[in-house]
């Protein structure tokens, strides 16, 4: 990722995956060997640390099948280029309920994510 510009659209475009529940692409943006963590990963799974891009695929599949509607809508990116970390904080409508996410990746050199942590706050009214 080479500057604000280039996150801030790769971020959007990540909210789009999600929006189609395409997980599949959502995946491709991931490396073979990605840790990622949630506590909704820890609710579905047992484990709130979910390894490898297959077991992702596997706890995703579970997650969005769990939820009659999905909609994500970004509220603003926080780039730090010098350590290839970006948070994507979102606004995430599911199932009615809305709550505020982020979303924190860290990319390898090639631009895949290596490594994600989903968090979340608080019932959001807007």
């Amino acid at each position: 990722m080479a500057d604000r510009n280039d996150v801030t659209r790769w971020a959007e475009s990540w909210i789009k995956l999600w929006n189609r529940g395409d997980v599949a692409g959502v995946l491709e943006r991931y490396r073979e060997d990605v840790r990622f963590e949630s506590p909704v990963a820890e609710a579905i799974t047992g484990s709130s640390l979910v390894e490898g891009k297959t077991a992702l695929g596997r706890y995703l599949d579970l997650a969005i099948g769990e939820c009659r509607a999905l909609h994500f809508e970004l509220d603003r990116v926080i780039w730090d280029p010098e350590l290839n970390d970006l948070a994507i904080i979102y606004i995430a409508e599911i199932d009615g309920q809305r709550r505020r996410g982020c979303e924190l990746v860290t990319f390898d050199a090639s631009g895949q994510v290596m490594r994600g942590e989903a968090c979340y706050g608080v019932q959001h009214d807007r």
